[in-house]
């Protein structure tokens, strides 16, 4: 038995990509099918190859600590709309 062995118990999945530049991961994520959107953040361009994924991708085209206050920002605007 492996230790960090986990099954989901719920599908599919939404993953971030931190420092997702040039995006192999990214590409890598999207093209799984218990994927259902990859959140990829990084300052810099993501490869133009990724278009084929483009639907399942957004690209938070900033720096870590910037997209955690828009992420929290979207959360709470998110909750304000859904009480």
């Amino acid at each position: 038995r492996r230790p960090y062995h986990w099954k989901p118990s719920f599908l599919p999945f939404t993953v971030c990509d931190v420092g997702a530049a040039p995006g192999g991961w990214t590409r890598h994520m999207a093209r799984q099918s218990c994927v259902k959107h990859v959140l990829a953040i990084d300052p810099g361009q993501l490869d133009p190859k990724l278009d084929s994924c483009k639907s399942k991708i957004t690209h938070l085209q900033m720096k870590a600590q910037q997209a955690a206050l828009v992420i929290d920002e979207n959360a709470k605007s998110s909750n304000t709309s859904n009480a």
